[in-house]
């Protein structure tokens, strides 16, 4: 993927974010921090903030996933894992902005094949804690839905690894 002057990226390999400034190769970018210094940073670890389409991935969710629930359960758990061994075979051939880009693709698909066709009310995100970039999308993602609301899921059961999803079906355009 290839970045144009002022688009506004999100750092993979540290926190924090910054504007593209200037293409010194096809590989490889000058950004400047939100602090104001300029730093050269590689393609693979940056990702474009917000407005990216996600719909637009190469990759395939695996045909079946470790995860299923049971078939006639009253009371389901619905909850997605975004990690990616839980996603793919073997991850190690994608760059980190593919995995992201997989894993953003994996939930869209989930919420629109799985949440809004059952008219489920809420839902867990489960995408660990790690450096927080994943999270950070999925709430950028989510916060751009009309009806949908979100808060950090249950501690004591996921940690600080995972997001409730609420929605409310009056409130959703679609």
């Amino acid at each position: 993927m290839r970045y144009i002057l002022g688009e506004k990226v999100r750092f993979l390999d540290e926190q924090g974010t910054g504007i593209i400034k200037k293409e010194l190769n096809s590989r490889l970018y000058i950004v400047e921090t939100d602090y104001g210094f300029e730093i050269e940073k590689k393609i693979e670890d940056l990702v474009k903030i917000h407005s990216e389409d996600y719909s637009k991935s190469t990759l395939s969710i695996k045909d079946s996933p470790k995860k299923q629930f049971p078939k006639n359960s009253k009371n389901k758990n619905h909850e997605i894992d975004l990690h990616l061994h839980q996603l793919i075979d073997n991850e190690t051939s994608f760059t980190s902005h593919e995995k992201l880009l997989f894993q953003l693709t994996a939930l869209k698909s989930y919420m629109s094949n799985k949440i809004y066709p059952k008219k489920v009310k809420e839902f867990v995100i489960i995408h660990g804690v790690g450096e927080g970039v994943l999270k950070s999308e999925i709430h950028a993602y989510l916060s751009g839905k009309s009806g949908v609301f979100f808060e950090q899921a249950d501690f004591r059961k996921y940690g600080m690894g995972a997001t409730k999803v609420y929605l409310k079906y009056s409130l959703i355009n679609k």
